[in-house]
């Protein structure tokens, strides 16, 4: 048996679209969606990443009756996975639509029940915060200011920027 065999994947076989590198920001060109559509089926949620992503997740959620998130931090040595977790984490909150075929980024991932409840929860708060203008609230959009770090101004429509705690 050759170690090639152990994996799902045979990594021989196996042609990294992005050549290792991931690169966060808004996919728009043919070749720039089929980078992301390996990256989202080739993610591995175990481990720190999985940890990450469920803290992230639930500190984001704990929050949302402030008015505002907390900022956070993604820490790590060079080429640990910063940016790929980053990336990764950015589809998967919006749930990412594939213009192709409507394939969606949950879909695609293969992810822990932990994070997948999460990202559930957090669909499930947006449509509840958005719904709840009526009673006086301001919307999730409103609510929250969505933006690559903390700061006063209204921000475009960008997921937070996010933590994994290392150690």
């Amino acid at each position: 048996m050759k170690i090639a065999d152990l994996f799902l994947t045979n990594p021989n076989q196996l042609e990294l679209l992005n050549n290792g590198v991931a690169f966060v920001k808004d996919v728009v060109t043919p070749e720039e969606l089929k980078t992301l559509r390996f990256e989202l089926k080739t993610f591995v949620c175990e481990g720190e990443y999985a940890n990450g992503l469920e803290k992230i997740l639930r500190t984001f959620l704990a929050n949302l009756d402030r008015p505002e998130q907390q900022a956070a931090w993604v820490s790590g040595f060079y080429g640990s996975g910063k940016s790929h977790l980053t990336k990764i984490l950015r589809y998967l909150w919006t749930d990412f639509e594939f213009p192709e075929d409507k394939a969606r980024a949950r879909g695609l991932t293969k992810l822990s029940t932990e994070v997948a409840d999460l990202l559930k929860e957090l669909t499930t708060a947006g449509k509840r915060l958005a719904w709840s203008q009526t009673s006086g609230r301001a919307s999730l959009m409103r609510k929250h200011r969505w933006s690559a770090r903390p700061r006063k101004s209204r921000a475009t429509a960008r997921p937070p920027c996010w933590c994994l705690m290392t150690g």
